[in-house]
């Protein structure tokens, strides 16, 4: 949950987010369609000019950590380059089978935002993700959503993945509330 603006260096922004997440891959007792809310914490420090790390703890277990490099900025335009790593260890007690699994995604995406004003923005990020779980998964998607305030605010978004070579897709809708460093437009 994050528009293609990196928090300015030497500062930080917290984000406290949940919502409903949909596969249809990731239990053996129903493997159609899974439907599970989830918890987010996430923190990113601008570490560098143009340079923001994210870390995010998502309940219930992924952690993922991400960089982000703004290429581009303007009075309302930015776009950006993202690439990060997440990890989640799966224990399945199904009636059919029983596993315990590692869940490692390497995530690259691009972000692409336009502010409105400084306190609200929209925003897409196209990804792709290559997912090792069970068997290798290649999925491309996208992100999309709004931003609503500035040093603190909600963010709503929308995200979705299929895998290119099956079935597997995934989705999440969300709500965030974020805090710390202002919004910064035109960053130097």
């Amino acid at each position: 949950m994050q528009t293609a603006r990196v928090v300015n260096e030497g500062e930080y922004r917290f984000l406290l987010a949940g919502g409903l997440f949909q596969t249809n891959a990731l239990s053996s007792t129903d493997p159609d369609k899974v439907y599970q809310p989830y918890f987010e914490g996430a923190t990113r420090f601008g570490f560098a000019p143009s340079w923001d790390l994210g870390l995010k703890v998502t309940a219930p277990g992924m952690v993922t950590g991400d960089l982000k490099a703004e290429l581009y900025t303007d009075e309302a335009w930015a776009f950006s380059l993202g690439a990060g790593v997440g990890y989640l260890f799966v224990k399945d007690r199904g009636a059919d089978d029983y596993f315990d699994q590692d869940v490692i995604d390497v995530l690259v995406p691009l972000y692409l935002s336009y502010d409105f004003s400084d306190a609200f923005s929209a925003y897409i990020s196209p990804r792709a993700v290559w997912r090792s779980f069970k068997k290798e998964y290649w999925l491309l998607g996208a992100a999309a959503g709004v931003r609503i305030g500035n040093a603190l605010g909600l963010i709503l978004e929308f995200s979705g993945a299929h895998d290119l070579q099956s079935d597997f897709s995934q989705y999440q809708a969300g709500v965030g509330f974020f805090f710390g460093s202002p919004h910064a437009r035109n960053n130097p």
